[in-house]
Order: structure tokens, then C-alpha cells, then sequence
């Protein structure tokens, strides 16, 4: 079983829940859930990521490092950000979304531009 099969069934059996309780919980199939759990398949970065924010956990503990109690970890702070970030985003109009995006962009060229070794 690997480290992240391991966290998941332990997460799962501390919660007193069943696969197909926690599979829904998770937004994943009853199946998928138990190959996780038997470590047959490793999901997708962006799944993993998901689940380590649903279950309020970091990426990284779940791959089998442990992390302090109640410290805030690099993955879980991210995992907020996106999360108000995704909210925000949804509420804005299609035009204040590009403006947003714009923006970001704008962003990405300054910072790459002040790491550029040649300015």
C-alpha cells in the first residue's frame, strides 16, 4: 500500500465512514476510492490536490510526511488562496473575469522580468 493509500484509509477509518460515504464525500467513485485506498493507482496531481483540501490536510502528508499540529503548511495556505480565489472569480462578470486574468498576466511578465538576469 503506498503512503498516500495509507493517510486515505486512515483518514477514512478515523471518521468512522464507509467507502461509499467517503467516496462521495471525496466527489470520487466507491471504486476509485478503494484502489486509492489498496494502492493501485496514485490519482492525478490536481485530484490528490482536491482531496488533501477536502480533507484539510497538506499534499504532502498525505504522500506520507508529517506535518506539525495546526501549523499552516505551504499546500494548505495555497489550497485557501484558490479557494477564495475560485470564489471570487465565479462572482465577477465574464468581463471582470478578463480584467482579472489581464491582470494576472500583467503580473507574471513583472516578475519574470525583475528574475530576468539580464535586466
Amino acid at each position: 500500500m503506498s503512503d498516500f493509500g495509507f493517510r486515505i484509509k486512515q483518514i477514512r477509518e478515523e471518521r468512522h465512514m464507509t467507502l461509499d460515504e467517503f467516496a462521495a464525500f471525496l466527489g470520487t467513485s466507491k471504486q476509485n476510492l478503494s484502489r486509492y485506498e489498496r494502492g493501485e493507482v496514485i490519482p492525478k496531481i490536481s485530484t490528490a490536490f482536491d482531496i488533501a483540501r477536502k480533507l484539510g490536510v497538506s499534499l504532502s502528508y498525505l504522500n506520507g510526511n508529517d506535518e506539525p499540529d495546526n501549523a499552516p503548511t505551504e499546500d494548505s495556505l495555497m489550497s485557501q488562496q484558490r479557494e477564495r480565489m475560485g470564489v471570487i472569480f465565479g462572482a465577477l462578470s465574464e468581463k471582470d473575469r478578463d480584467r482579472l486574468l489581464d491582470y494576472a498576466e500583467i503580473l507574471l511578465r513583472a516578475r519574470e522580468a525583475k528574475d530576468d538576469p539580464r535586466n
